[in-house]
Order: structure tokens, then sequence, then C-alpha cells
């Protein structure tokens, strides 16, 4: 292979980064919508929610009257209710209560972890170019990290397989119009504006989020990115 002198590889990764910057008017474009999902997630999952708690209200209640019934006096002797029935009963209700929670946690947690996931894959791909150009050693290291898995330098070229949520972030970078270009998506527009036609490229652009939001609501953990901000 030979021997690469660093700065070429650093300018191959900027390279690869530059692939998927998102600006700040779209980060916050996405952000925003983001945001809205969320909610309106968070809104559809309250029924969930609700028949969750109540099935398990009921299951404690029927822990309670279980053992009421094993220590009544009616009971003594165990002509109600025997000493393994007992057993039997409380165990799978106590399993049944658990399994609730668990599903009450699930539904608690979905629509927050994923925004946050989401909100962190935009920043990062707003801002890893500039920290990768001007960032300490460290922080370089944690982007090249963050960027993907099976990192081979072949014939002195850094080859990289990009995590999925980066890869979308190359789509959303590619459907962008260019930094110094105009953008006025849906939300962002004047009363006036709204009234107009969506642009094929704004179009093309909402195609693709729909996408990254699907991936980010159906992916099942925490994707782990460095904290970056502007450096503005």
């Amino acid at each position: 292979q030979g021997v690469v002198e660093v700065h070429k590889l650093e300018a191959q990764v900027l390279q690869l980064l530059d692939t998927l910057t998102l600006s700040e008017p779209v980060k916050d474009w996405c952000i925003q919508k983001i945001e809205r999902e969320a909610q309106q997630d968070t809104q559809r999952r309250a029924p969930l929610r609700q028949s969750l708690q109540e099935a398990h209200e009921n299951c404690r209640k029927r822990l309670d009257n279980l053992l009421k019934l094993k220590i009544s006096p009616q009971n003594s002797a165990g002509e109600l209710l025997s000493d393994e029935e007992f057993a039997a009963q409380r165990s799978a209700l106590t399993q049944e209560a658990h399994r609730l929670e668990q599903k009450m946690a699930d539904v608690d947690t979905h629509a927050g972890q994923w925004k946050d996931t989401a909100v962190r894959t935009f920043t990062f791909a707003c801002y890893a170019k500039a920290h990768f150009e001007k960032g300490p050693p460290e922080t370089r290291r944690a982007i090249l990290s963050a960027l993907g898995s099976n990192l081979v330098l072949q014939d002195k070229i850094l080859r990289i397989s990009l995590h999925k949520h980066l890869s979308l972030m190359q789509r959303l970078h590619t459907e962008s119009p260019p930094q110094n270009g105009r953008f006025e998506p849906e939300g962002f527009r004047s009363p006036q504006q709204k009234n107009r036609a969506v642009s094929p490229a704004l179009a093309t652009l909402c195609g693709v989020w729909d996408d990254v939001r699907t991936y980010f609501q159906e992916a099942g953990e925490p994707i782990s990115l460095p904290d970056l901000a502007s450096l503005g």
C-alpha cells in the first residue's frame, strides 16, 4: 500500500463529508418537521397508552383480589385457593403486569427516542465537515468513527461503508438546493407564497424526507454520534 500522508486522507474524508452536508436552512426545516411528526406520533399513541394503562390497573386489581382471597378466613385451609393455585395465578398476573409496564415504557419512549436520534443526525450532517476541518484531533476521530464501518485503505483510497442514516443524508444533500440558493419550503414561506404550487425540486426533497422519517421511526437502536454545534 505504501505510506499515505495524513493530509491526503483527511482530504478524502472531507470530500465524503461534503456529500452529506446539509445547509442550516435545510437542517432547520428537517428538525422542524421531525418535531411536528414526533408530536403527532405521541398523539396517535395516546389511545394505546390509555388502553395499556387500564389493562395494567386491572391486572393489579386482580393481584390484590387474589391475595385477599388467599388470606381470607374462608380460605384458612385452602378450600377456595390452594397454595399451588395461588402461586401459579400470582406468577401469571405478575408476568402480565410486567409485560404491560414494558409496553407502556416503549410507547412513552418511542417518539422521544426517534426524534432525538433524527435531530442528532441532521445536526451532525450540518456541522461535521466544519468540525473535521477545524476541530481538535479527538473530534476528527469521533467524526470518522461515526461515519460507518469497514474502513479500508485500498490503493491509497479510504473506503467507508456509510451507515444507513448518513446515506440518507447524502440523498437529502443531493436533492437540496445549493447553499447560496433560496430555500422556501412549506411552513417557511409567506402566506402569499403558500398559494403557489410546490416546485418540482421541493416535491422531490419532500419525497426523500418521507424515506428519512420512515427510517428513523422504524430504527430500533439509538445511533451513536458526537454532539456538534455551529462553529459560527
